[in-house]
Order: structure tokens, then C-alpha cells, then sequence
């Protein structure tokens, strides 16, 4: 598939010759873990998570923006402003920002607003079902079973807890993040519809 401009017109070979290679595995996985463990680490009323985004993409800073410091401040700044959403549902964006400043960062024409936008429009909706599920849904049943299985004092009960939490909640995050990183430009399209 032909790479293409703003106006739809294709892309000399020059051009697709010039476009950077995309971020590895394990660059991937930085940006996944980082946020993972630290989204709440560096918080402040002002930005919320916003210190850990730019902390989680320096893997992506460094590789496409190393010798450029000018786009690399542009996309700390972009990631540093206010943010906040449930966690672990939450890497459903983290997952589309990744994919779209993986295409900025590779040379594709997408503005570098798209990542903004697409955070500003989705930490809400996010926040209320990630919130609505974990904390209004998930825990009380796990605990509620748990307290069950504690009767007389046994330890099964909070083993249990804690495993069942922990099994769930990683599962929930890395599927969120994968699937956000498929969706990439495409949940763009499915977020405000292809005609808008």
C-alpha cells in the first residue's frame, strides 16, 4: 500500500524511502510498563498523570526525535499536560497515542494535535467505565468472595484477593494497550466516524 499525503495524493519513493523504521518490541514495551507502574506516581492537581506520559515516551523521543531537540521538547510538552483516567483501562489510549506518535515519529503526515486530541477525547468516557467496572464491579465481587473464603480466619481468602486481582487487572492492561495500538489512525475514524 502506497504511503499518501494530507491530500491523498501518493508519496514519491524518495519520500517513503525517508520514512523511519517502526518502534521495536521492546521500545513498545517501555512505553507500556512505564505508564503501567508509574501513572499516578508524579501526580499533581495541575496534571495528573501528565509528568509520567512524557516519562513514558522517551523511548519514542529518543529514538525519532534524538537529534532533532526541538521536536523532542514539542513532544514532551504534548504529553506533559493534564491527563487523567482509570489506569488500566486507560492503556487503551496509551496504546492509539503510541501508534499515532510512532506514525508522527516515522515521518507519516498525521499532526502532531491527533495524540492530544484523541487523549482529551477519550481519559472521560474512559475514566467513567474503567472506574465503573474495576472499582464498582470487580472489587466488590472479588472481595466479597474472598471474605467468604476468610471464614474462620483462613488466609485463603486474601490469597485469593490478591491473585485474582492481580491475574485480571494485567490482563485487562495489556489487552487495552494492545488493542489501542492496533486501532492506531483507525480508531480515529471509529471514535468520530469516517464522514466527520
Amino acid at each position: 500500500m502506497a504511503a499518501t499525503d494530507i491530500d491523498g495524493v501518493g508519496a514519491s519513493s524518495t519520500e517513503q524511502a525517508e520514512l523511519k523504521p517502526p518502534l521495536t518490541d521492546k521500545e513498545r514495551r517501555q512505553i507500556f510498563l512505564r505508564y503501567a507502574f508509574l501513572p499516578e506516581s508524579a501526580m499533581s492537581y495541575e496534571k495528573m498523570h501528565g509528568a509520567t506520559w512524557s516519562y513514558a515516551y522517551l523511548p519514542l523521543a529518543e529514538k525519532y526525535y534524538g537529534d532533532d531537540p526541538e521536536a523532542m521538547r514539542r513532544l514532551l510538552v504534548r504529553h506533559s499536560v493534564f491527563y487523567n483516567t482509570e489506569p488500566q483501562t486507560g492503556q487503551l489510549v496509551n496504546g492509539i497515542v503510541c501508534s499515532l506518535e510512532e506514525k508522527i515519529g516515522m515521518g507519516e503526515p498525521i499532526s502532531e494535535d491527533v495524540p492530544v486530541s484523541v487523549k482529551a477525547s477519550l481519559m472521560g468516557p474512559l475514566a467513567g467505565i474503567g472506574d465503573s467496572l474495576v472499582q464498582g464491579i470487580l472489587i466488590p465481587t472479588l472481595l466479597s468472595i474472598a471474605m467468604g473464603l476468610s471464614a474462620g480466619g483462613s488466609p485463603v481468602g486474601p490469597i485469593f484477593y490478591i491473585l485474582a486481582y492481580g491475574i485480571i487487572m494485567v490482563a485487562v492492561t495489556i489487552i487495552c494497550f494492545r488493542s489501542g495500538y492496533r486501532l492506531g489512525t483507525k480508531a480515529i475514524d471509529a471514535i468520530i466516524g469516517e464522514n466527520a
